[in-house]
């Protein structure tokens, strides 16, 4: 379910909701009248949010530089998710070994 703020209850306790968006992971919705009006995202959410759509325009641009599609969109995505998530293990690995 949705978190969802007043931004009256924001401006008295902001480090106390900016540390539940952070801590949460989940969207805190802001509205002011009853009318939405922005987005609170932790930092991480935020990054891995960035992160996603870098990889659908990259997805997009190869895709769409084809003449004709070798694989289907879904199979190409599939691809590059399995990369990027075999990326992090070896940068996990990495720190890890620190």
């Amino acid at each position: 379910m949705p978190r969802i703020m007043g931004v009256t209850k924001v401006r008295h306790d902001f480090t106390a909701v900016v540390n539940e968006a952070d801590e949460h992971g989940q969207p805190i919705y802001l509205t002011n009248f009853n009318e939405p009006r922005a987005v609170l995202i932790g930092y991480e959410a935020f990054e891995n949010l960035l992160q996603r759509i870098d990889d659908l325009e990259d997805a997009l641009a190869i895709y769409a530089g084809r003449e004709e599609p070798r694989e289907p969109f879904e199979e190409a995505w599939a691809e590059i998710e399995q990369e990027a998530a075999d990326r992090e293990q070896v940068s996990a690995a990495a720190g890890q070994v620190r």
